[in-house]
């Protein structure tokens, strides 16, 4: 796709872009008092404008609203956390202990100042933190390129790691791969190759990364 239709694309998910991935962010984030709020913005937000998904969250948003609040702390521990089923940080996902992990993390850390984002205690690709980033980048052919070539392939690693059973993030990240599809121009053919091929990873971190 061309830069001028990838920002043609972009432009008209702008109304909504720039607000509910803030508000995916705090799904993401440790539960805290805001949590219902965040997670009613987003349903509004599904049932608007992605009501196919909108089963897949529901199983999360009744977790939320049903479930005493140290309950889903002890949930949001046991799959993030202590002896954790999914790891938050994209980095880590794509690349494991290899150094090319160093080197997007750099590039991560560069893209997070430059569009003014504190990533409090937590590392720059930490999910909530790349959520916030797809929410205030002013570049939207960075963005497009960053969230094709290494954030959904992320997010799709991620989502494997639940395999089976009734995790309710399981569908948070159901509804959130859901919402990326559609937004933007995901090439889902070349998902597998992007995510077994560290070469191309390689390349797009020092083409499509730059700032």
């Amino acid at each position: 796709m061309g830069v001028k239709n990838i920002k043609n694309t972009m432009n008209k998910n702008n109304n909504i872009a720039k607000c509910h991935y803030l508000d995916l962010a705090q799904l993401f984030r440790y539960p805290g008092d805001t949590l219902k709020s965040h997670a009613e913005k987003i349903n509004k937000l599904i049932q608007t404008n992605y009501f196919e998904t909108s089963d897949d969250y529901a199983v999360f948003l009744n977790f939320v609203n049903t479930t005493v609040p140290i309950e889903i702390e002890e949930l949001y521990i046991s799959t993030f956390d202590v002896q954790a089923i999914c790891f938050l940080d994209i980095g880590y996902v794509l690349f494991g202990e290899d150094y090319k992990r160093g080197a997007f993390l750099v590039k991560m850390n560069e893209e997070q100042r430059r569009c003014g984002n504190e990533c409090g205690k937590e590392l720059a690709d930490h999910l909530p933190n790349v959520l916030t980033l797809l929410s205030t980048h002013p570049d939207p052919v960075f963005v497009n390129e960053f969230v094709n070539e290494l954030f959904f392939p992320a997010v799709t690693k991620m989502l494997a790691t639940f395999k089976e059973g009734q995790n309710p993030y399981k569908y948070l990240f159901i509804t959130l791969k859901f919402i990326l599809q559609k937004e933007y121009t995901i090439e889902i053919d070349k998902i597998p190759e992007i995510i077994q091929n560290n070469l191309k990873i390689e390349n797009c971190l020092q083409c499509h990364c730059a700032t």
